[in-house]
């Protein structure tokens, strides 16, 4: 066996390393050998200038795929949408069903069906606050007002068309959003898919956005189509064992058709109920039926979503005619809303500026959907509940089953990990529009949160413009700006130039309180808590503990002094590292703060009605410009992402982690990235293979590259994964992915994973705050590591000092590569990797 048959394919992380830094060769000297731009396998053009000839290292490759995540600009814009994101990320965190379970595999069924209907009021609630900045803060409010409309720049045009005409307009780019987030949605370049037959996908949802595969050539039996295997996973099962669990699912496209749908359909029905009250009943006649169809519209393809049958990604899927009818339902819903829009526009709409209201129904159609929301979250919660009555039984690890792993695969949040995702992803959608709301009518005007506030502002301007020195009666109770005293020429003038008042839904400043109580938790609670009662302990502890993997002779006071300077700064960062485990249980808290404070304004609003929301409390204006404050920055943050390719890789390291899992709940997200790069994986191993039968290949695989190399494993034939071994470092394999996604990657699948892919050793430190230990948390022994899979390193090579009066860099997350047990790592799975047996 010559060594040119052993190739190192290594695999980057979450930090989206390029192809030169993970060859350490020359940019020049590389050469592309698959894939494109975007994902693709690079090796050096000559070997023999760096190694020898007798190194097993020496034929080195790197697999990059970081720009699948962060290449295109228009990925930077994803931000904006982290609502969609986590409720898509929300049905992979479904825990696995008790084998043989009718309870709890009906349970976990609800679960999967109530995430996809949140993932819908989501894109709803993205609808309204579209509706609410542009149709009804621009052109229902401000546009009436000539002391507002003067800042709307480019949209002044608006002032001299009328009502009907002016919600035209002003519906127009909201019916435009979905289709740029269709347009964001495209899937990843078709280069390197996977071995899968043309006609695996049904003709009716050709092309698929986000689809690898090429299109069908002819048209196959809806039994014959390959799909992914069902997302109520019983405990029992290894999903990502299954070769069709990449292929690209039509019912993704069928739920995008759904979506796409009900946003038209929805914002038909807003526009035309507000505009229907203000016309009479002869001109109302044909906005009422034109009501009507968009609402039978919008109750059809929200009924299809519910239905799994139609829109659950796996499992047995709908014939290739219910593709057909949604398309038609699409297209109807397309020309429904250009009618609808086209008769508003000419219908003598009706707005008595002197009597300032908010678009009419639109509150109500935010209250309504804030409704369905809670009930959708709280039966979410009962169904997870009762799936949890039923745990999955614990699976024995490769070796002694032990107490210590059965708890390191353990689900965070108790099972419950989906159910506060999916709650985050409610809060944060509706935190971000209310802030955007909020935003807007800060720099529009002045925001109140109702008719009674609005008046009273308007008529102190006008009182104050006409030289009146008391205070308006319709301001008797109510929050106000303050009255300047004593009135003077100057104040008069200031008054001329006052901001219009623009009524917000009270619900939006409630937010932007509870978001400011939530921040002062986080800063005088939370972080000292955790600082003094888990990080100070923990640093202590550690410092006591460090020294005890050197073992080093007793030495002059100097040499001791560095030693345990040393010490301390090791055990800081495992302290520090030791915290990301806590980060699920703040995320519990937090959420779970913000839930108690949206059920006390509820119960506020049920005691005694819109009135009681209506109030201002101490602390509204620094809440307001607190959270407009943060609403902005995210949109900024976002434009910087589009612009500048640095910061939109910083932004793609968040993608690499919630984009790993294909599109399910919402079909307006990122792009999955893993339906490419696993796949691609695969055949590049195979092809390895059929290259030589003396091919031999050690997978050597960093953070987040460690669980696309898992998927990969998984999915091998056998004749190639014999030949292969795998080595992982960095990796959040248990630590991130089992304890989250333990459908996926629990301790079933871990084990089924060493079974089939014994060639495995996974080096791990204790100053890592992402990747950890699989299932032995003790074994420091490379030659032990052969059987138990982990293998713990020191945190630095050395308590001393090195060459020239270095210290040894502690490893944390990104600094395997560069230890001597690395290659000796790659040393032991060259031994092991034989292509005979």
């Amino acid at each position: 066996m010559t060594v040119e048959s052993v190739v190192q394919l290594r695999i980057h992380g979450v930090s989206g390393t390029p192809p030169e830094a993970m060859l350490r060769y020359p940019t020049e000297l590389i050469d592309r050998v698959s894939g494109d731009s975007s994902a693709g396998t690079y090796r050096r053009r000559d070997n023999s200038a760096t190694d020898t000839a007798t190194d097993p290292c020496r034929n080195v490759e790197a697999y990059s795929w970081g720009a699948l995540t962060s290449g295109k600009a228009s990925r930077g814009l994803w931000l904006l949408f982290l609502p969609f994101i986590l409720i898509n990320l929300a049905h992979w965190m479904v825990p696995p069903a008790k084998a043989g379970s009718w309870t709890a595999m009906t349970a976990t069924r609800a679960s999967v069906r109530l995430l996809r209907l949140i993932g819908l009021t989501l894109t709803l609630t993205l609808m309204l606050a579209s509706v609410l900045l542009a149709v009804d803060l621009v052109g229902w409010q401000c546009a009436a007002r000539p002391h507002c409309s003067a800042g709307l720049g480019p949209l002044r045009f608006l002032v001299d068309r009328s009502v009907g005409m002016r919600l035209f307009w002003t519906s127009l780019p909201v019916a435009a959003l979905v289709g740029l987030l269709l347009w964001f949605g495209r899937g990843n370049p078709a280069v390197g898919g996977a071995a899968v037959p043309a006609a695996a996908v049904p003709s009716d949802d050709v092309p698929l956005e986000n689809s690898h595969v090429a299109p069908p050539a002819a048209k196959v039996p809806s039994n014959d189509v390959p799909t992914p295997p069902a997302p109520e996973v019983p405990s029992d099962a290894v999903p990502l064992e299954d070769s069709h669990f990449w292929t690209p699912d039509a019912s993704v496209t069928r739920l995008r058709r759904c979506h796409v749908t009900v946003w038209l359909s929805g914002l038909a029905c807003v526009v035309l109920l507000g505009a229907r009250s203000q016309v009479d009943a002869d001109g109302g006649r044909p906005l009422t039926y034109l009501l009507l169809l968009n609402a039978g519209i919008f109750v059809l393809a929200a009924g299809a979503v519910f239905s799994s049958y139609v829109t659950g990604r796996g499992g047995k899927g709908a014939p290739p005619k219910v593709g057909v009818i949604l398309r038609g339902l699409q297209w109807l819903s397309v020309v429904a809303l250009s009618v609808a829009l086209v008769v508003v526009g000419r219908a003598n709409v009706k707005h008595d500026v002197t009597q300032p209201i908010s678009f009419p129904y639109l509150n109500s159609a935010i209250y309504l959907l804030l409704l369905v929301q809670v009930v959708l979250i709280a039966l979410l919660f009962i169904s997870t509940a009762v799936s949890r009555r039923w745990p999955a039984p614990p699976f024995a690890t490769p070796t002694d089953a032990s107490k210590t792993t059965v708890k390191g695969f353990r689900p965070t949040l108790w099972g419950f990990t989906s159910f506060f995702v999916a709650s985050l992803a409610w809060l944060v959608g509706g935190g971000f529009s209310a802030g955007v709301g909020l935003f807007l009518a800060q720099f529009l005007g002045n925001p109140v949160s109702s008719t009674e506030q609005a008046l009273c502002e308007t008529q102190i301007v006008d009182d104050l413009v006409a030289g009146k020195t008391e205070l308006p009666g319709v301001c008797d109770g109510l929050s106000h700006s303050k009255w300047p005293s004593p009135l003077g020429f100057e104040e008069r003038v200031d008054a001329t130039s006052a901001d219009a008042a623009l009524i917000i839904p009270p619900p939006y400043i409630w937010a932007a309180i509870a978001f400011l109580g939530l921040v002062l938790v986080l800063l005088f609670i939370v972080v000292p808590v955790v600082w003094v009662k888990i990080l100070r302990p923990r640093t202590t502890t550690a410092v006591k503990e460090v020294p005890n993997d050197y073992n080093l002779p007793p030495a002059e006071p100097e040499k001791t002094k560095c030693r345990q300077a040393g010490a301390r700064a090791i055990a800081k960062a495992r302290a520090v590292a030791s915290l990301a485990d806590l980060l699920p249980a703040i995320l519990a808290v937090m959420t779970g703060l913000a839930l108690l404070a949206f059920a006390a304004v509820l119960v506020m609003f049920c005691v005694d009605g819109e009135a009681a929301l209506q109030r201002t409390p101490p602390g509204t204006t620094v809440a307001v410009f607190l959270f407009s404050g943060i609403a902005a920055g995210l949109v900024g943050l976002a434009v910087m992402a589009y612009r500048n390719r640095k910061t939109r890789r910083t932004v793609g390291i968040i993608w690499d982690v919630v984009t790993f899992w294909p599109r399910a709940n919402h079909p307006l997200t990122p792009p999955c990235y893993a339906e490419r790069a696993v796949p691609e994986l695969q055949r590049q191993l195979c092809q390895h293979m059929a290259a030589t039968d003396e091919q031999r290949v050690i997978a050597a695989t960093h953070s987040q590259g460690s669980i696309i190399g898992a998927a990969t494993m998984l999915q091998l034939p056998e004749n190639v994964r014999q030949r292969t071994a795998l080595l992982t470092f960095g990796s959040p394999l248990r630590r991130l992915y089992a304890r989250n996604f333990p459908a996926y990657f629990g301790l079933r699948a871990m084990t089924r994973l060493h079974t089939v892919q014994p060639r495995w050793i996974n080096m791990w430190v204790f100053s890592d705050p992402i990747g950890g230990w699989i299932f032995n948390d003790t074994n420091r022994n490379l030659a032990v590591a052969r059987q138990v899979v982990d293998y713990r390193i020191r945190d630095a090579e050395t308590l001393d000092l090195g060459p020239r009066d270095q210290k040894s860099a502690i490893c944390r997350h990104s600094g395997f590569v560069d230890r001597p047990e690395y290659q000796q790592a790659i040393r032991v799975l060259d031994q092991l990797v034989d292509p005979d047996d």
